[in-house]
């Protein structure tokens, strides 16, 4: 067990830049995999739903009365990438359709708010942050 001295030392050291990129680099996976949930929630980033299918979707391709998914093939959504850059979090996918989706659907069809931020602070920033903190200084976080 570390004496405070020893902990106030740890803490003074501790380089908080370095613990929030990284923290944030190792959930990039997670920002993905929640993209991808809200767009099968048919939300968009700024919590706004999805127009609901056409009329033609409907009736021709089968699709439900229910707002668009952004899923016809699984390639968009298995695209999905999410890279931190500075202070920014860049979130795009690598298939062909995604300039037009975002053209006809708008740049919020990415990103994270309302729930599903708080989602992502909860169950995976925050406990990464943890971690490290930990890790660096030796205090522990109940919960």
């Amino acid at each position: 067990m570390a004496t405070t001295k020893q902990l106030l030392e740890r803490v003074k050291a501790l380089d908080t830049d370095k613990v929030i990129n990284d923290a944030l680099d190792e959930t990039m996976d997670a920002v993905e995999d929640i993209n991808r949930e809200r767009m099968l929630d048919g939300v968009k980033a700024d919590g706004k739903q999805m127009p609901h299918y056409s009329f033609i979707s409907q009736t021709v391709y089968g699709y439900p009365d229910e707002p668009i998914k952004l899923k016809a093939t699984g390639a968009f959504q298995a695209g999905i990438t999410a890279k931190r850059e500075g202070e920014v979090i860049h979130e795009s996918s690598d298939d062909s359709k995604t300039d037009m989706l975002v053209e006809r659907y708008g740049e919020n069809i990415f990103g994270m708010g309302g729930s599903y931020k708080k989602q992502y602070q909860d169950e995976h920033l925050r406990p990464s942050l943890n971690k490290k903190i930990t890790a660096a200084t030796g205090l522990k976080f109940g919960k």
